[in-house]
């Protein structure tokens, strides 16, 4: 299953802690694959190893990338979904034959999904998509021009029924009752309140018109959203980079379907250079002591660097925190950076 393959973490967060310094390795689980793209224009990189234990999440990594690779960056959008088009699939008849055959088996089982554009095929999206509707009827056409303006701007803010909403995605149920399968947000341990508090946070900041996730929730695609305002994934500047680094095979990528700890205990001792790591938000999937291990696996040389997340499970307390620091040369709560208002963040260096 692809669980994500849209933006689902704000990618500036590592994108500007790993320019602080000069990189030759980027170890980054793939997820999404925008978080990869997000931060993969860094300019000193010479190879990039894109660890998931779900082959489906390299799958779709490797389409993006070959699909930047060898079209326009326009065109790139429109195959993605990002923006209109109605010539995917005749795009993806172009592309198969560069990808790998277990990867290409995978996508004409599912032509579906290239016409629908792969931007919005996750079980993440999906799941919005399904209940969109719902929200746009539930809250009303002046909810909407929150977008806009200032909640305390907008005549008869339907505060009464957005409280409401937000009370119901608190609870485990709703996202059960929704369908999910995601252990991120229907564990036991998992605190669902933070995904409206996030929300609220970022009305009452008057940030909507900023944020990703507030466009995707409630609108289910970016387009409104000013070019300043989009993630580095999608920023056409950015894609340039990546793609003339794709062209010019500047970058070795190497796709690695495996559990990131086996992969960090195997490859730790023979990598050359200074690395940056991108753990995502690893505590969805792993506890503390996991976290832990995956920090002690990184080898003491040169410099070696990254972030990582927590979303609404296995929250880094502030002893955890200490226990972390002491293990690094530095460490920095970057949490304040982070535009969804949901996510814990941390950037390291070992």
């Amino acid at each position: 299953m692809i669980y994500y393959s849209h933006v689902n973490e704000d990618n500036l967060v590592e994108k500007n802690w790993m320019d602080q310094n000069f990189f030759q390795n980027l170890i980054c689980i793939v997820g999404s694959g925008e978080r990869v793209l997000g931060i993969m224009g860094h300019g000193s990189l010479e190879q990039i190893f894109a660890v998931d234990s779900n082959v489906e999440s390299l799958y779709l990594l490797e389409l993006k990338l070959k699909a930047l690779e060898k079209l326009s960056v326009e065109n790139y959008l429109e195959f993605i979904g990002i923006n209109p088009s109605k010539k995917r699939t005749i795009t993806f008849d172009l592309l198969k034959k560069d990808l790998t055959s277990s990867s290409r088996f995978f996508w004409e089982r599912r032509m579906h999904f290239i016409q629908k554009g792969i931007v919005y095929i996750g079980h993440f999206e999906q799941f919005l998509e399904r209940f969109r509707p719902l929200y746009k009827c539930f809250l009303g056409k002046n909810f909407y021009q929150c977008f806009e303006k200032s909640t305390s701007d907008i005549e008869n803010f339907p505060k009464g029924r957005w409280n409401l909403l937000k009370s119901i995605y608190s609870q485990k149920w709703a996202f059960k009752l929704g369908g999910s399968k995601d252990v991120a947000f229907i564990s036991n341990d998992a605190n669902q309140s933070i995904i409206p508090d996030g929300l609220q946070s970022v009305l009452d900041q008057n940030e909507v018109k900023k944020s990703f996730m507030f466009h995707l929730i409630f609108k289910g695609h970016l387009e409104d959203m000013k070019p300043e305002y989009l993630p580095p994934s999608l920023k056409f500047e950015n894609l340039k980079k990546i793609k003339e680094s794709l062209t010019n095979k500047r970058i070795k990528i190497h796709f690695q379907h495996e559990d990131i700890l086996d992969f960090m205990l195997k490859k730790r001792t023979s990598l050359l250079g200074n690395t940056f790591y991108s753990f995502s938000d690893i505590l969805s999937f792993g506890d503390f002591d996991f976290l832990v291990k995956l920090i002690r696996s990184i080898p003491e040389k040169g410099i070696q660097s990254g972030v990582f997340r927590s979303f609404i499970r296995n929250r880094i307390s502030e002893n955890q925190t200490q226990t972390l620091s002491e293990k690094m040369k530095k460490m920095e709560d970057l949490s304040h950076l982070e535009s969804t208002k949901m996510y814990q963040v941390f950037g390291f260096e070992k």
